[in-house]
């Protein structure tokens, strides 16, 4: 994904939320990504791949170095 200079996608608007939510690419549908992967197998709740999901998302954003306020507080997956 084409990315702004702070690392964040380029359609990610200044309230951080998704410009094209509506035409998003397929990664970016977690919805999508987790019932298609429960078909072929995958042995995990909903939750739980939300959660990992986000978890990999934030581990990312370290790694690119891309401004902290976009990382997801997964401690609430666990309320």
């Amino acid at each position: 994904m084409p990315s702004k200079k702070d690392g964040s996608c380029i359609y990610l608007n200044s309230n951080n939320q998704c410009d094209i939510y509506e035409d998003r690419p397929e990664f970016c549908n977690v919805k999508r990504t987790y019932k298609k992967s429960a078909k072929e197998g995958l042995n995990m709740s909903y939750k739980e791949y939300c959660k990992l999901n986000n978890k990999l998302c934030n581990i990312m954003i370290d790694k690119l170095n891309i401004d902290k306020s976009y990382k997801i507080d997964i401690s609430e997956y666990d309320k």
